[in-house]
């Protein structure tokens, strides 16, 4: 199956960007997977960008990481809530990077935009992250 070494790979990332903060690990891993896998449309691709902005977020590396939120797509076939929620986050960190980069107005846009997409998500550890974005936002 061509879908299945891409999704654990996906998901060793998202572990590591998520939940062990370990972005150095991470970058290696994404790198090391578009050096064999390459980087398309199909598979998993457009949540390794949003993996790879995550860790360039978590390594200070605010415009890099905006450079890759933008490039995230949302695929046809995502229409499962805890898949959409973690697409979602994309908006939220992206938010942060503006705060980080002094740009209020942005992050502020982005950040409500991550909230109205999560609003009608199911209680999740990336709704949870959304909000408490929010809230760190707007204080």
């Amino acid at each position: 199956d061509k879908d299945a070494i891409p999704f654990i790979n996906f998901m060793t990332i998202h572990y590591l960007t998520s939940y062990k903060k370990a972005y150095e690990e991470a970058l290696e891993l994404i790198h090391a997977h578009h050096d064999e896998h390459g980087i398309d449309d199909s598979h998993t691709s457009y949540s390794f960008m949003e993996e790879k902005g995550k860790a360039l977020y978590g390594l200070g590396q605010y415009e890099e990481a905006l450079a890759y939120f933008e490039k995230v797509s949302f695929p046809d076939f995502a229409h499962h809530p805890f898949d959409l929620s973690i697409l979602y986050e994309k908006d939220a960190y992206a938010a942060l990077c503006h705060l980080a980069l002094g740009n209020e107005a942005e992050a502020y846009s982005l950040i409500e935009i991550a909230v109205e997409n999560i609003a009608g998500m199911p209680s999740s550890r990336y709704k949870d992250f959304i909000m408490e974005t929010y809230v760190r936002i707007r204080q």
